[in-house]
C-alpha cells in the first residue's frame, strides 16, 4: 500500500505521507527535489492522548496543525474538528 502522495510543483514537491507510527495521521511537507522536505505545513489526525503509561489514546474528532510561518518550525494554528453524525 502506498502512504505517499507526491504533486511536483515545480520548484519542489508537495507531499502528504502517512504516519508510520501509533498516530494516525498525515503530514503534509514540501520536498526539495533531492527528497529533503524543507518546509512542513500541516499534520493532521484523529485526536489523541497519552495515559499515564504514555500510550497513545485515540479518541473522536480530528485534529489539524498548520504551520502558516515559514520561519518558524512550530505550528501557528491548531484546528479541532467534530465528526458529523447524522440524526436519526
Amino acid at each position: 500500500m502506498n502512504n505517499r502522495i507526491e504533486i511536483d510543483l515545480g520548484f519542489a514537491n508537495l507531499v502528504a505521507e502517512a504516519s508510520t507510527n501509533d498516530y494516525k495521521e498525515i503530514y503534509v511537507a514540501l520536498e526539495s527535489k533531492d527528497g529533503v522536505w524543507f518546509q512542513d505545513l500541516a499534520v493532521i489526525g484523529q485526536k489523541y492522548h497519552h495515559d499515564d503509561d504514555l500510550n497513545v489514546v485515540n479518541e473522536e474528532g480530528i485534529r489539524a496543525l498548520v504551520y502558516a510561518d515559514k520561519d518558524n518550525e512550530d505550528y501557528t494554528n491548531e484546528f479541532n474538528i467534530g465528526i458529523y453524525k447524522e440524526e436519526s
